[in-house]
């Protein structure tokens, strides 16, 4: 679980109008998710919160369903456009 928490730490960045607030999303991305690499920004966050708070926010739990759509969308496009190139690389994802 330690690992898992060291993988997670800095690939993601919340931030609030552009003001950071953690980098620590485990329980905010889904675990599957931890590969990925990004900043989210959102007005609806607030600038001090507990990682506790924000696994109950419900702005959070939307913002995380919507990244897990948007990354299986583009999943299923890759896989759609280019399934040879995608099934190659499934393996490394």
């Amino acid at each position: 679980m330690g690992q898992d928490m060291n993988i997670q730490k800095d690939r993601i960045q919340l931030y609030q109008n552009q003001v950071f607030v953690t980098d620590n999303v485990e329980g905010i991305v889904p675990e599957f998710l931890t590969m990925l690499r990004g900043v989210i920004d959102s007005p609806d966050i607030p600038l001090n919160v507990s990682r506790s708070y924000l696994q109950a926010d419900g702005a959070v739990k939307k913002i995380s369903s919507y990244i897990t759509r948007k990354v299986a969308d583009k999943l299923k496009s890759l896989f759609n456009s280019n399934r040879e190139d995608f099934e190659a690389k499934w393996n490394d994802i």
